[in-house]
Parts: C-alpha cells; sequence; structure tokens
C-alpha cells in the first residue's frame, strides 16, 4: 500500500518478516504515515515553540561558532543553530524560524517529542523490533532546511560521530514533518552500504565520505511526505542535498543503542571503527590516522 505520490508503504502495526529482511539487506526501512495528519501538525506547533525558546533564551548559534556550554558531563544543553553567514543581530522573533538549521537536545523541553519517543505506539514497535524494547536514546536533533537557504548534508554515516560498541548497536530515526522531496532535501541512501563497514570520514564542517569511497554506489532518494519516517542503521551511507526551493523542510533525528551497548574511548573506537586495512575512519579519530 502507497500513499499519495509519494512511493514508500505505509507504516504498518508490526513488521511483517519480509521487513525485517528488507532492513538487514539495504540497512534502513521508509514508511508514510509514520505519524498521523493531527500529529505533524502539533509536532510543527512544537518546533515553533522550541525556536521562540530558543531565541528567548539566547540558546542560539551560527554554525561554524562555539557550541554552548555542557549542563553536565554526557549532557549538553538545549540550543538552536542558524545557517551559515545568518545576522543575529537582525532576527525577529517572529522571523527567527526562517534562518534555523537545527536544534540539539529538546525531548526534554517538549511533552509532543516526549511522547513521540517514549510513548508512539509505531515508533514504539519500529524499536522494539528493529534494535530493543529498552532501547536508550543518546542523541537527538532536529534539522530544518529553511526555503532557500538550506544547506548540504553531506555523505556519512551516522556511526562516525558516534563511539558506541559494537557498531551495530545503533538505531536512527528520521521523521518529516514537511513534504521531503529531492528538490528540497529528502534522505539520498545508499541501500546495503551498511555492509561495507565503517568508511573513511573526515570531519569539517560535518563529517564527510571521500568521493572515491563511493564509486559505482547506487543512491536512491527517498521523498516522503509530512509525517512519513526512517529507521536506519548506523552504518549506512546517506546524504541529503540542499534546499533551493521556496518551502521549508523540518525533520527530527533521534539515535538510540542497545541497553547492552556502551560508550568508549576516542582511542578504542579508533580501532573499531576503522577501514578493511585498519585506517581509523570516524570523524574524531584523525590524531590516530598514519
Amino acid at each position: 500500500m502507497t500513499a499519495g505520490k509519494f512511493n514508500s508503504p505505509v507504516c504498518p502495526d508490526m513488521l511483517a518478516e519480509e521487513e525485517r529482511s528488507r532492513f538487514e539487506t539495504d540497512g534502513y526501512l521508509a514508511f508514510e504515515r509514520v505519524l498521523s495528519s493531527d500529529e505533524v501538525d502539533a509536532g510543527r506547533r512544537a518546533i515553533r515553540e522550541l525556536v521562540e525558546r530558543g531565541y528567548e533564551r539566547d540558546r542560539v548559534q551560527v554554525l561554524g561558532e562555539q557550541r554552548p556550554a555542557e549542563d553536565s558531563p554526557g549532557r549538553q544543553q538545549f540550543y538552536i543553530q542558524y545557517e551559515p553567514g545568518t545576522d543575529r543581530t537582525a532576527i525577529t522573533l517572529e522571523k527567527c524560524e526562517e534562518h534555523v538549521r537545527k536544534l540539539m537536545w529538546f525531548v526534554d523541553e517538549h511533552p509532543f517529542f516526549q511522547y513521540m519517543v517514549y510513548e508512539h505506539p509505531k515508533i514504539r514497535m519500529m524499536l522494539d523490533t528493529l534494535l530493543h524494547p529498552d532501547a536508550i536514546l543518546f542523541q537527538e536533533m532536529m534539522l530544518v532546511k529553511p526555503a532557500h537557504i538550506g544547506g548540504e548534508r553531506v555523505w556519512h554515516q551516522d556511526d562516525a560521530y558516534f563511539a558506541v560498541k559494537p557498531l551495530d548497536a545503533v538505531l536512527g530515526m528520521w521523521v518529516a514533518f514537511d513534504d521531503a522531496t529531492p528538490e528540497n532535501g529528502c534522505m539520498h541512501m545508499l541501500p546495503g552500504g551498511h555492509k561495507r563497514g565503517p568508511l573513511l570520514q573526515s570531519h569539517d564542517v560535518g563529517c564527510t565520505i571521500p568521493a572515491d569511497r563511493l564509486e559505482n554506489a547506487s543512491v536512491t532518494p527517498v521523498p516522503l511526505s509530512a509525517g512519513g519516517g526512517m529507521f536506519l542503521s548506523g552504518l549506512v551511507p546517506h546524504m541529503t542535498p540542499a534546499n533551493r526551493t521556496p518551502y521549508r523542510r523540518r525533520a527530527v533525528q533521534f539515535h538510540f543503542r542497545h541497553p547492552q551497548s556502551e560508550i568508549v574511548t576516542q582511542a578504542e573506537y579508533a580501532r573499531l571503527f576503522a577501514e578493511v586495512d585498519g585506517t581509523p575512519a570516524a570523524c574524531s579519530s584523525w590524531q590516530y590516522r598514519k
């Protein structure tokens, strides 16, 4: 069953064996209607409230500025980040959402996202089935591509940002709050790319897989309507292109880890997240490379 002009199936109440097999083969699953239309509307209101809250608390930065200080080790403060080149002093409260690049650490800030992560029946079913009923939320990010100026998110593997052992213990969730299309920055995937293991990644503005690691790769755009979502392995390569349309593309992204996984040191992760020849490949492991 499909929804509208988008090709992904409607999110089921339970995963069939065929869908579990496809996740193992492709490294991800994409579904329409993970959220209902009422939930999408509620989420959009929550996003606006969070943006205004961050603006009023001055928990804002422009990409490239120093990140706000941590509340405590392992946990950072809620903040919002604007697209590069934004003049913070020229932005009013009414217009601030038009310049937002992303929000971080927002689940505890709003009950809608607490419900989404901890209580939503379809999302909990996916987490229970694909990872574990006691999956641990350890990263949360809201990704906003403003109209006309939303930047590209280059090819990367999410595991390259983390230090979770073992590598297959991470599951990502990405949910759209606007129609996500190839023109405004929908997800682009390399199906089966997770089976190649860690790929070398540099860290400039963000983790970047070099072009020579992606030669002959079969790229698959995954457009989703508002309320659609994806569940993806921490090792599957993906990217989102820039938004050059007059329409915003809001989405939220969460990462969960298996309850029996562990966070390791950067030195240990450099040995673990490495290419076949042993070259450390994670974003933070450049100092361990030859």
